[in-house]
């Protein structure tokens, strides 16, 4: 808002012509008036001697002076504003103002101010897209990012697939510059064309050209193998895939044959085989995208003629799958094969590109897995997959699971872990070296166990110890590597059989630290003395 002060009439000061220095003649000199407001002034003068004088003034009265003195000073006050006053200096034996020099001064004008109307230039200039960026793109979702040059809307019109024509708006974004907005429900392996909208507080609307991209496809999966028809010479290998993708059967010696038709059902002639000879295959699949499956594999021995074995290779695979200790940051998931197999989880945010992997490389038919690290209140997928020594492959189908909040988890803490004492999760086993809080898992007599007790008041699980031989199944240097993780986890105290029981607490391995230091110094400063000592002598 502009503001003008004006101020009209500024203070004018004068004499009477026809008494032009007369006052000079009676000894008063350097007559001024300063200091002039719309209501005050003040008038200053000297004299040649020490004299008592009266200010005389037009309007404003008469103002005495009590005291003989040669620099006189008045204070008027409670004038008009904008009006001119005239004053006379007397002596105080003077009988009237003819003997004086008129003098003149005016008051200021009142400051009158003036307030002007805002001036507001409209905004005609639409918001300018400076970058654009398609992110996290998985199978059915993506997230579209941009920036402006000035605080706007984030909306997204799609094209293509079934929500062609949608509109896409981020209403948290209805004024920012850093743009966000997530594409979600989108169909899989589907391309997309979207133009972005963002409008300012004006009303000046941005529309971009159109962008593209296109959503993933689902994981290519390969199953139901069969080996039939041998004979001396040939077999019949079938299996089929989740969308259409080409054929080709592996030898160990690398040697491929392969059909490069796209199909989904696969019935693969092997010919020119040897007549009472063992083989040893693993089929193969690959859809348009490049994608790719592998079957286990598999033996079949031809015939010296006629119908050869069929195929003595048992599949891989995984069962019993389970999930438990859920919270705001992790979860374990636990499942069961056939044979000895490793270990293997991927898993990601639902909907979105953010990937994770837990793995272990140890051999065991009963298997177990954390996921830590994860994101509260999230939805989680996941896919479990085992590779067993002879390079036979099994992969689950993906499950789902959502994090507590971590409002949830501080209210389901449970106080009896404190006390040293937990339930028995149903998804631990006899492979689990260390479970949590008094469990005894031990299965084959071995007696392995873990022990709480809280006798110095901490929360959680302060003294505990693991004692025992490893299960049959658990590689022993895997089991002690464990135990030492579990006391860097804050576990105070760890037995393991065969092994004395140490404290590897961080206080007491500090405090064991310095006191190994006070002894060594004390130690090298006696052997110093006694020398020094001897050296005297």
């Amino acid at each position: 808002m502009l503001v003008l002060f004006f101020s009209v009439g500024l203070f004018s000061f004068k004499t009477n012509s026809s008494l032009a220095g007369f006052d000079t003649l009676r000894g008063i000199t350097n007559v001024k008036v300063s200091n002039i407001t719309q209501t005050s002034a003040t008038v200053t003068y000297n004299t040649n001697t020490a004299q008592q004088t009266i200010l005389s003034c037009n309007s404003c009265g008469t103002h005495n002076e009590y005291i003989a003195r040669t620099a006189h000073s008045f204070n008027i006050s409670n004038l008009s504003p904008g009006t001119e006053y005239s004053f006379f200096i007397l002596f105080a034996n003077d009988s009237g103002s003819g003997n004086a020099e008129a003098h003149y001064f005016k008051t200021l004008l009142n400051l009158t101010r003036i307030n002007l109307p805002t001036l507001t230039i409209a905004d005609h200039t639409k918001p300018v897209i400076l970058s654009i960026n398609i992110s996290q793109v998985a199978t059915s979702s993506a997230r579209i990012n941009w920036t402006t040059d000035e605080n706007s809307t984030s909306t997204v019109v799609l094209s293509g697939g079934s929500l062609s024509g949608s509109v896409i708006t981020n209403a948290g974004q209805n004024s920012v510059t850093q743009h966000s907005v997530d594409l979600n429900n989108l169909n899989t392996r589907t391309a997309y064309t979207f133009t972005i909208k963002s409008k300012d507080a004006s009303g000046n609307e941005i529309i971009s050209s159109g962008h593209h991209f296109s959503t993933l496809n689902d994981p290519l999966e390969l199953g139901n193998v069969s080996i039939t028809e041998i004979t001396s010479t040939g077999a019949l290998i079938k299996w089929k895939t989740n969308r259409i993708a080409t054929s080709r059967v592996m030898f160990p010696s690398g040697r491929t044959v392969e059909n490069n038709d796209m199909v989904t059902a696969h019935n693969f002639n092997l010919t020119g085989l040897q007549p009472a000879t063992t083989y040893r295959i693993r089929v193969e699949s690959a859809d348009s995208d490049l994608m790719q499956a592998y079957s286990t594999w598999f033996e079949f021995t031809t015939s010296t003629s006629g119908a050869g074995s069929a195929a003595s290779y048992v599949n891989l695979t995984i069962s019993n799958v389970r999930i438990s200790n859920v919270s705001s940051t992790g979860a374990r998931i636990a499942w069961t094969t056939n044979r000895n197999s490793n270990s293997h989880i991927d898993y990601y945010e639902k909907g979105t590109m953010n990937f994770g992997t837990a793995d272990d490389e140890n051999m065991v038919t009963q298997h177990a897995l954390n996921l830590n690290n994860l994101k509260p209140d999230t939805l989680y997928s996941y896919r479990i997959e085992s590779i067993d020594s002879d390079h036979g492959w099994a992969y689950s189908e993906m499950y789902e699971f959502q994090t507590d909040s971590a409002a949830a988890d501080a209210s389901s803490l449970d106080s009896t872990v404190g006390a040293g004492s937990q339930a028995a999760d149903p998804a631990l086993d006899q492979t689990d070296p260390f479970p949590m809080g008094g469990v005894d898992t031990s299965a084959d007599g071995t007696g392995v166990a873990a022990t709480a007790d809280n006798s110095a008041g901490t929360p959680g699980l302060s003294n505990t110890s693991v004692s025992g031989n490893p299960p049959s199944n658990v590689n022993p240097k895997s089991w002690t590597e464990k135990a030492i993780a579990l006391v860097n986890s804050g576990l105070a105290f760890v037995g393991i059989k065969g092994l004395p029981k140490f404290n590897l607490s961080l206080a007491s391995i500090v405090s064991l630290f310095v006191a190994f230091i006070i002894i060594l110094s004390f130690v090298i400063f006696i052997i110093i003395y006694f020398n020094v000592k001897k050296s005297k002598k």
